[in-house]
């Protein structure tokens, strides 16, 4: 079953435009309309992770959490995100609806980083039944989008992007691309997290780029024909 809270967020929880009242989403041109709080905004570098709260009155307890990512996937990001999606968990403040608690949901706004960072975030995701979008003008690139696919639901919005490429070490003059180990470890990754046929075919298409500035890029009915999205 499709997870209907995202689809209230794409449309109905943010705007297009900034409110007096309401932070712009990190890397996006919207913001929040029905925003509560902001619990956590924490800066490590060039990376910045934001916990906020939304009301929403289909809770009948608790408010809409959202985590905004906007910065460089790495060691930091993986750690951070994984502490505020326990003590969001354990928290009193998560919205419920009956009986069943609501996906988090996490925007993301990245260049990317490193592909076991991206891989190892994304299964913190799907451990916590993440959902996973991207807002109006939110980039998601290479290990930003396998971070991305993680997510147990998986939406964004036309003119957001998501971008694929080959793994790559960066040697200053030159790059050496994925070795079959690492091309091994990126296939198991995305057959586990999309499935069989999308998950081959995602790989297929992605190990076509290997380059530091070019890759596949989708946008949401792209992602959504090739059964990315859900």
């Amino acid at each position: 079953m499709k997870n209907l809270k995202f689809l209230c967020l794409i449309f109905i929880l943010y705007s297009c435009a900034p409110s007096t009242h309401s932070p712009q989403i990190l890397g996006s041109s919207s913001a929040w309309i029905n925003y509560h709080s902001t619990i956590k905004d924490i800066k490590i570098g060039d990376l910045r992770i934001r916990h906020i709260r939304n009301n929403d009155s289909s809770c009948n307890k608790g408010f809409m959490d959202a985590i905004e990512l906007d910065g460089t996937i790495n060691n930091d990001a993986t750690i951070v995100i994984e502490k505020i999606l326990k003590e969001i968990k354990n928290g009193i403040g998560k919205c419920y609806r009956g009986s069943r608690p609501v996906s988090t949901t996490v925007l993301l706004s990245s260049d990317g980083g490193y592909l076991v960072e991206g891989i190892a975030l994304g299964k913190i995701f799907r451990k916590y039944g993440v959902t996973t979008g991207l807002a109006n003008n939110q980039k998601c690139r290479s290990a930003c989008s396998t971070a991305f696919f993680g997510g147990k639901y998986r939406d964004m919005v036309e003119n957001a992007l998501l971008m694929m490429h080959s793994p790559y070490l960066d040697n200053v003059y030159s790059i050496r691309c994925a070795s079959n180990n690492e091309a091994r470890i990126l296939k198991e990754y995305y057959i586990e997290m999309l499935g069989n046929d999308v998950g081959k075919l995602l790989y297929n298409r992605t190990m076509q780029y290997c380059s530091k500035s070019d890759g596949w890029e989708l946008n949401a009915d792209a992602a959504k024909i090739l059964g990315i999205l859900n």
